[in-house]
This record gives C-alpha cells, sequence and structure tokens, in this order.
C-alpha cells in the first residue's frame, strides 16, 4: 500500500496473488517484505523525480515540489505479512485526490500568474525584487483582485491573482503507471526468491 494520510490500494489483485504463491514458498519472509518495500520506494522516488525535471508552466524558479515528495517516501515492514510504502508530505494527498484550497491564515490565496511570482510569497517578492504590490483598480475606482507592481520603465505588470479558494483536480500523473509499479514489485519478490534458491 501506498500512504499519505489516507490508504491508496495501489497494488492490484493479480500482484497480490504473485506475492503470496512467492512467499509460500520461503520460509522466512521478512526478507522478501523489506525487498518489495525497497523496490516500490526506489520506482516511487524514481517517477516523482521525472515528473520534477518538467519545466514550470510558468518558468520562473522552481519550487521543486515533487523532488520534496520523493525524498519523502519510505518503507517499513508492518508485520509478517504486510510492507508499507509511505508518501509523508501532506500535500501529496492534493496531488493524488484534488480537492478545494482554501487560505488557511490569510484572506485569499495569492496565485501567481507570473515567472518572477511562481514559487514565492508576496512578502519574499516584494523584498527580492523591490517592486511594491498593490491592487489594481478599475475605471470606476472599485478594486480588483490582481496584485500589480510598477516596473523600471513605468509599465505596470501583474504578479498575482487573490482568491478565497480553488477547485484543484486530481492529478492523474501523482502515481506511476499502476501496471509499470506492480511489474517492479513482482520482479523484485521472484529476484529474492530466486536468491534464497540458490543459497538454500
Amino acid at each position: 500500500m501506498l500512504e499519505a494520510e489516507k490508504m491508496i490500494e495501489f497494488i492490484d489483485g493479480g500482484t497480490i496473488a504473485g506475492l503470496q504463491g512467492i512467499a509460500a514458498q520461503l520460509k522466512n519472509k521478512r526478507p522478501l517484505l523489506v525487498q518489495v518495500g525497497l523496490r516500490g520506494n526506489t520506482e516511487l522516488r524514481a517517477w516523482f523525480r521525472s515528473r520534477n525535471s518538467a519545466p514550470n508552466k510558468l518558468g520562473g524558479r522552481r519550487a521543486n515540489l515533487w523532488n520534496t515528495f520523493a525524498s519523502s517516501v519510505s518503507s517499513s515492514v508492518v508485520d509478517n505479512s504486510t510492507a508499507r510504502i509511505s508518501v509523508t508530505d501532506f500535500r501529496f494527498n492534493q496531488k493524488v485526490y484534488g480537492g478545494r484550497i482554501t487560505p488557511k491564515q490569510k484572506k485569499s490565496l495569492t496565485i501567481p500568474v507570473a515567472p518572477e511570482s511562481y514559487g514565492v510569497s508576496v512578502f519574499t517578492f516584494e523584498h527580492d525584487t523591490g517592486i511594491k504590490l498593490f491592487l489594481l483598480r478599475k475605471k470606476g475606482g472599485t478594486l480588483t483582485n490582481l496584485l500589480a507592481g510598477k516596473l523600471g520603465d513605468g509599465q505596470v505588470k501583474v504578479f498575482y491573482v487573490l482568491s478565497k479558494g480553488v477547485n484543484q483536480d486530481a492529478d492523474p500523473n501523482a502515481l506511476p503507471p499502476r501496471a509499470q509499479f506492480n511489474a517492479a514489485i513482482l520482479d523484485e519478490a521472484d529476484a529474492t526468491l530466486r536468491r534464497d534458491l540458490n543459497r538454500a
């Protein structure tokens, strides 16, 4: 199982049956569980790192969120029949399931819409760039939800959009292809069995 607060059943029935068949041939099942957990760990880390290599949609500095997910992967043997692979970064749930995002401490979310503002807070942006941000007004004087700043040439550029909340879709590629992951797990289990038989 993969764990990120919620449990995700990611090992299919055929793979479970294959693992049970291999485990039945082993006197000591713990090495099998350890190796299968480590292989799942490796597969997940590699997948997350491959996702991290994709460029940001806006450009600008990288948040490296997928590398953070990779660093949060761990595996452990729970009991004599279960290995668990955990993704401990709480933000991973949002990628897998999607859902509503609302501000926790501020009144609004600040959504970056320019490369310069991607991955940085308003405070950090203003500190690093020296650009003071302000809410744009409509012609009648009504404030918009657009945070903008004046550039050196006098031009005004929007850097953030303020929002009370956004609905984020689940990322269909948050996890590696299921068939690929399951094949890797079975391959590792088979290799563990062969090593055990060779030692015998």
